[in-house]
Formats: C-alpha cells, structure tokens, sequence
C-alpha cells in the first residue's frame, strides 16, 4: 500500500511539473479578407524568414511557462502571407522579383482579467530598402488563441502597410 501511495504521489508532482512547461505551435488562422485591403501583386515575390536560429525561447504566463519559436512562428506568418499573395497574382511577369523579409522579434503574454494578451513584434523588409518594425497584438480567454490570432495578425499588419502594397503593385 504504501509503495502505491508513493507511486501516486511521483505520478502527480511528474504531471504538475510536466504542465508548468508547455511548448507551443501555433495553429493557422485563416486571415479575414475584410482586414485586408484590395492590392494587385504584380510580378514573382519571395518570402524570407529572417530567423536563422531555431532557438527556443520561454515566456511566461501565470501558472507555466511557454516555451515559443520565433523562426517557427515566422514561418507560419509567411504561409500565411504566400495565400494571400497567390490569390491576388497578376499575370504580368516582366518586372523584377520582389523579396520581403519578415522576423518575428518578441512576444510577451499578458493576462488579463479573464483572458490574456499577446503581443508580438516583428520586422518586415522589401528588396528596395524599406524596413519597419510593428506591433501587433492578439487576444483571448486561452493563452493558446492568443498567441494564434497574434501571429495571423502578423500577416495582417504586413498586408495593411502602404508601402508594402505599393511595392507589391509595381
């Protein structure tokens, strides 16, 4: 009996401890036409991810820690993107292949009372030289679609800078 009872208690101390640390994969959201405005992509694009380390970084929220990739979470906002820009291609091919650079550079989780708040930075970069650091924000009841509706925001926010879209229409 009590090599069970011990047993018990190892199992429930290794779950509390093992739920203190999560690692988290965002989900693809798909992103609301509505928050994008009209822009015509003309010519190739090439999407980069800035992120050259896949080093895992930990950020905490009340009761655990959430262990979060930025090279990941970047690569899923230029899945995002890629959608987005195949579905407004232009047939016209002659102008010179565009690259966009985009990096996410922070998140940090805040709760709130009754849900928590995601907010990310991130840098976008064209091929002719401009660069912009941004903030977005994402939140939610659940830390997990907090961090999935930041990340969509991303894409977003890419999609809604001006001088992003007058790069894209040239």
């Amino acid at each position: 009996m009590k090599v069970i009872a011990s047993t018990s208690y190892f199992l429930a101390i290794s779950l509390i401890l093992a739920g203190c640390s999560l690692r988290y994969v965002p989900s693809e959201l798909s992103l609301e036409p509505a928050r994008i405005p009209p822009f015509k992509r003309v010519g190739t694009v090439t999407l980069t991810n800035a992120h050259e380390s896949s080093e895992d970084i930990s950020v905490s929220i009340p009761g655990a820690t959430v262990t979060v990739n930025y090279k990941e979470y970047t690569d899923l906002v230029i899945k995002l993107l890629k959608s987005e820009l195949d579905k407004r291609k232009e047939e016209i091919t002659v102008s010179t292949p565009k690259v966009i650079t985009v990096a996410i550079d922070d998140l940090k989780m805040f709760p709130m009372v009754g849900n928590f708040r995601c907010i990310i930075n991130y840098t976008v970069k064209t091929g002719d030289g401009y660069v912009r650091g941004i903030e977005v924000l994402g939140g939610s009841w659940n830390y997990r679609t907090a961090i999935d509706m930041a990340v969509a925001n991303v894409a977003v926010g890419v999609l809604n800078d001006e001088k992003i879209l007058s790069y894209l229409e040239k």
